[in-house]
């Protein structure tokens, strides 16, 4: 409990006890498990450069330590899990600043000179600090403005984008994201623009109307996003209750939707029911509230703003909010250091810069109240409220079966019931508190919100990773306490939301001994392909398939993705019998990073079904030459898989392969505008049995991605870079050695496994063994 007079501060009370309810009388809360809403993403602050520097130079290292641990530790501290992250410099900064400044009149569309280094002093150690402290932290970023070569103003400060800066900027985010990930910092979700229908006159800031935001998600960020296997959620908006149509807008524009993940909010005008109103449009969107701060302005009694708080946290979460952020977790006793903008807001936590006294605002104890007990991938679930009366509510249902209720009461002094199931208790609060009360049970526990299939999975087919069977030590084995996805199974199973193909979620966080099991249902004995859609960010690890405690695969190798939501395919081959088995995915080894990977899905292709053929009629002699061109005749996922369907270079074959004519020795024709997870498989004859060298001729204008190469569903190779030639007919060989290869026929993959940081891969024009 917290009270407005301070007496109580985030303070343990004595337990309360669900017992049969008495008669009627107190205002009763009731709490339903079986209406759930939306997934909470977390709670949390900025981390601006402000606050950074504070906890960095005003603070001792033990000072500092401590109020990190209080701040992000789930266990130790209130375990704040979002951060808002600008990009460059906010009103909130020691000075103005992009990741790309140039003098006045100078232009710099390579960005040549972008950098991230600045936030390597204060803010990105913060960063890595945080995520240290709690695993579940999720990191977005938005800029104040774009570099001021690309604005009308020529300046940080006014003006708006120019739209022939629109690439560059879109690039700009693309490095700010990768650049970000260099540092051990993944960005979640960003935002094109804070608060883009308001320009400052002393701080950064650049006008955005929604029309050119549509363009620039629809035409140039979205698509930037994706060529470089950019995981991030793209959010419109960014800004106040009081203007709906701008996201709406975004959402309904034909390009902008197919990136657009959803919208962000701030909480200084309008209504929070807004947010509501846009769920009611379009309801699988994500809603977020990104920025809500306090300060002697708006409030100054602790009581009031307390209150202001709580008022904009509970009714947020209400109206579907997956997150809610305040603004800047440290500020000194003048409410700065800041260059222009806000001179009096208020932060988590007010840092005497003299005496080093650090003093929790009512803004800290009030999203303590969430963060400290409402895990990321909570659901929120149905309770009553009584705004009218003065008391307001909002609760959830944990990953791990734990309910948490959080109740504001602001009319004196008064009784409330709370009631669950067929069981409730009457509980005092004091006028202007907050409480928040936790249980765990069996009454009223819900299913899953998509419940694992309760019946064998047919074989072939396609089995989400996530609906593995019940019961630990029976349906999957995990090593680790807690599930760190939260998402979608109270288990500890560590399960996210995943941004592959036809959304849903993945397996995360996955340690070697680990395994998952699903009953399986094989319509006929032989010889089936098995896709398994996996991710990386840094090299992975191996798993197997097994059927009844047999193993029906080698390993498979997951490649390194260049990011946990970049998604690849890769497959192996497997001997399945008839009729309802047990088939287990088991997680073998750690990669060189001490990471396995992400499994999203993996799919079963009876090979009898299976209509592709050589290219020609013959499969390639080896030793000898695999022109890229020549992939097996047969249709799409089966011969080949392009992520189009147009064929760009529109030569020789009509598939949606992206064939073009070369300048390369020999002539013929080569592959390129390949983009990742799409690949090509050659039918071979090894007339010898040995132990081979794969040489790959490649081109690239630009540093492009990198691809492997498979034999028989197995990675024979490991991730190959392709350089920057200097043009895209501009070829160069790369080559690896000890490649086996046993005499007779085989299949090879040719699998694209990343773009480069300029969304490029690059072209092949042919392989070769020998």
């Amino acid at each position: 409990m917290t009270t407005g007079d301070g007496s109580r501060l985030l303070t343990q009370q004595p337990d309360a006890v669900f017992e049969s309810p008495g008669p009627s009388g107190p205002l009763t809360i009731q709490v339903d498990d079986s209406q759930q809403f939306q997934q909470i993403a977390g709670f949390g602050a900025s981390m601006t450069e402000s606050s950074a520097w504070l906890l960095s130079t005003a603070l001792s290292a033990q000072a500092r330590a401590t109020w990190m641990t209080r701040l992000f530790s789930p266990t130790a501290g209130i375990g704040l899990s979002f951060l808002r992250q600008p990009i460059g410099a906010s009103d909130f900064s020691l000075s103005h600043y992009t990741y790309d400044d140039v003098p006045y009149g100078i232009t710099d569309e390579p960005l040549a000179q972008f950098s991230t280094s600045r936030e390597e002093t204060y803010v990105f150690p913060a960063l890595r600090e945080a995520r240290q402290l709690n695993p579940y932290l999720t990191v977005m970023a938005s800029p104040w403005s774009p570099p001021g070569w690309m604005k009308t103003s020529g300046t940080i400060v006014g003006g708006a984008l120019r739209p022939e800066a629109y690439g560059a900027f879109a690039s700009y985010l693309v490095k700010t994201v990768q650049s970000y990930a260099a540092q051990g910092i993944v960005v979640d979700a960003i935002t094109l623009q804070n608060e883009p229908h308001f320009v400052p006159l002393d701080y950064p800031g650049s006008y955005l109307d929604a029309p050119a935001q549509a363009t620039l998600i629809g035409q140039y960020v979205g698509p930037a996003f994706a060529a470089a296997g950019l995981g991030a959620r793209i959010l419109a908006w960014d800004q106040n209750w009081n203007d709906p149509e701008y996201p709406v807008a975004i959402m309904q524009d034909s390009a902008a939707s197919r990136y657009a993940s959803g919208a962000a909010y701030h909480c200084y005008a309008g209504d929070p029911s807004e947010m509501s109103n846009f769920h009611d449009r379009f309801p699988s969107a994500h809603v977020y509230v990104t920025e809500c701060s306090t300060g002697a302005w708006y409030v100054t009694p602790f009581d009031q703003a307390l209150y202001e708080n709580l008022r904009v946290l509970i009714r947020s979460t209400r109206n579907w909010a997956e997150a809610v952020v305040k603004w800047n977790v440290a500020l000194d006793e003048n409410g700065g250091p800041h260059t222009g903008g806000c001179t009096t807001c208020s932060a988590l936590l007010t840092i005497d810069r003299a005496s080093a006294v650090v003093v929790p605002t009512a803004d800290y104890y009030a999203l303590a109240h969430f963060s400290r007990f409402v895990t990321p991938g909570a659901r929120r679930i149905a309770s009553s409220t009584f705004e009218a009366e003065g008391v307001e509510s909002v609760a959830f249902l944990n990953p791990d079966g734990t309910r948490t209720l959080v109740v504001w009461n602001g009319w004196g002094p008064r009784r409330v019931r709370v009631s669950w199931g067929s069981s409730a208790f009457d509980y005092d609060l004091p006028d202007s508190a907050v409480a928040t009360f936790t249980w765990t049970g069996d009454a009223g526990s819900p299913a899953p919100v998509d419940p694992p299939s309760s019946s064998a999975f047919p074989v072939p087919g396609a089995i989400e990773a996530e609906l593995f069977a019940d019961g630990a030590g029976i349906g999957y084995q995990d090593d680790s306490a807690g599930n760190f996805g939260g998402q979608y199974r109270a288990t500890d199973v560590d399960i996210e939301r995943a941004t592959d193909i036809g959304g849903g979620y993945n397996v995360g966080w996955i340690s070697p001994g680990e395994w998952l099991a699903y009953p399986v249902s094989i319509s006929s004995p032989g010889g089936y392909r098995v896709d398994a859609r996996v991710a990386a960010n840094g090299p992975g690890g191996t798993f197997h398939l097994e059927v009844d405690g047999a193993p029906v695969t080698g390993p498979l190798v997951i490649p390194n993705t260049g990011g946990w939501q970049n998604w690849t395919t890769v497959s192996a081959a497997a001997m399945l019998p008839a009729g309802t088995h047990a088939a287990r995915v088991v997680f073998d080894a750690a990669g060189s990073t001490g990471i396995v990977g992400n499994l999203n899905a993996f799919s079963f292709f009876a090979l009898s079904d299976q209509t592709s053929a050589p290219y020609g009629g013959t499969p390639a002699s080896i030793p000898g030459r695999i022109e890229a061109e020549r992939f097996d005749e047969g249709p799409e996922g089966f011969a080949y898989h392009d992520a189009d369907g147009a064929n760009f270079g529109g030569q020789l074959r009509e598939t949606g392969v992206d064939i073009e004519p070369t300048t390369d020795a020999g002539g013929g024709y080569n592959v390129g505008w390949m983009a990742p997870g799409e690949w090509l498989a050659f039918s071979i004859d090894a007339t010898t049995g040995a132990t081979y060298r794969l040489d790959a001729r490649v081109a690239s204008l630009g540093g492009g991605g990198t691809f492997h190469v498979e034999i028989d569903g197995v990675n024979v190779t490991e991730a190959l870079p392709i350089p920057d030639t200097g043009g895209w007919q501009n070829w160069i060989t790369l080559s690896q050695m000890g490649i086996a290869l046993s005499a007779g026929p085989h299949r090879v993959r040719l699998v694209v496994d990343t773009a480069s940081a300029n969304g490029i891969v690059g072209n092949v024009n042919w392989i070769s063994l020998t």
